[in-house]
């Protein structure tokens, strides 16, 4: 949904005032979610979620060595990030690429939609 609200929020953003208001902006709700997990979120539910939670789990700490360590993952997180912040960094100053003066083009509107109709239909 984040993601989503991103692709309509940015060109409107930079529409309305600059690409420096639209990072602070979303630094802003960046940090007031954060700060509402980090103050809201429980150590653990009052129930059990599954049956499996019920269970002893390992170290965090192990299993995070140990996930370091696969060649594959790090594979996999380093391409989804690349083309995630590739995607990202270039939607972000779309607005600006495509304007034919100072004017906001409506181009950038249909494709921020565009944008957003793909990411919520998966």
């Amino acid at each position: 949904i984040g993601v989503a609200v991103g692709f309509v929020m940015n060109p409107y953003l930079t529409q309305q005032y600059d690409i420096r208001t639209m990072l602070i902006v979303q630094a802003e709700i960046s940090i007031f979610i954060a700060i509402l997990f980090t103050v809201y979120f429980p150590l653990r539910p009052p129930t059990p979620p599954s049956k499996s939670a019920e269970e002893n789990r390992t170290n965090f700490i192990d299993s995070l060595k140990d996930l370091l360590r696969n060649r594959s993952y790090i594979v996999l997180v380093l391409s989804g990030g690349l083309i995630m912040g590739a995607s990202f960094g270039f939607q972000s100053v779309l607005s600006v690429i495509l304007n034919s003066s100072s004017g906001f083009n409506n181009k950038v509107k249909v494709e921020s939609f565009l944008r957003f109709l793909q990411s919520t239909s998966w």
